[in-house]
């Protein structure tokens, strides 16, 4: 096996199956990402575990769910104009999957018993409407905000039970109406 003049010096002693190898230095910007991603580390650890610098994922998973537990709080289902409002939201954006009287097309019937996601509560109308259900259905929260996103959450509730014309079959496990006690099918 020929070995470039230049290289000879590079060639350790070892000897694998007739194989050599050379001694060749790591590339500047590998040692450097490895250089980063340890002082990262020594940064990170100490911050998310004794520090508490950076937020567990658990404090971040209590903290969204207070959030949607203080907007269904504030909010009613029978509050007259966020549920006209809701109505209008709810037309102007849900609609073209959900359908005007919420029956379903693309997306799933609403105003039965049966849901795919959550367990038909405000609390988890909300939820689903803020944060989406990817792929199909978009996060709508930094679109409308809060206040909108409650008002139509409170409208989508106010569907439930009415059985309109063409229905979509139902989807999703049965929940008992608003409630959020499942029922067994």
């Amino acid at each position: 096996m020929d070995i470039f003049k230049e290289e000879e010096h590079l060639v350790l002693e070892e000897e694998h199956d007739g194989i050599r190898e050379l001694d060749n230095r790591l590339p500047p910007w590998w040692l450097w990402l490895f250089y980063i991603t340890i002082i990262f580390s020594l940064i990170y650890i100490p911050g998310a575990v004794y520090f508490s610098w950076i937020p567990h994922p658990e404090e971040e998973y209590r903290r969204e769910v207070a959030y949607i537990q203080s907007l269904a709080q504030k909010a009613t289902p029978k509050e007259g104009d966020d549920l006209a409002a809701g109505k209008r939201i709810f037309l102007q954006n849900c609609a073209v999957c959900h359908g005007r009287q919420g029956e379903g097309k693309i997306g799933p019937n609403l105003t039965d018993e049966y849901w795919i996601k959550g367990n038909g509560t405000l609390e988890d109308i909300i939820r689903i409407v803020s944060k989406g259900v990817p792929p199909r259905m978009p996060a709508w929260e930094k679109v409308l905000g809060a206040t909108k996103v409650k008002q139509v959450s409170q409208y989508v509730l106010s569907l439930q039970g009415t059985n309109p014309p063409n229905a979509k079959a139902p989807e999703g496990k049965k929940v008992s109406r608003g409630k959020g006690k499942q029922k067994e099918k």
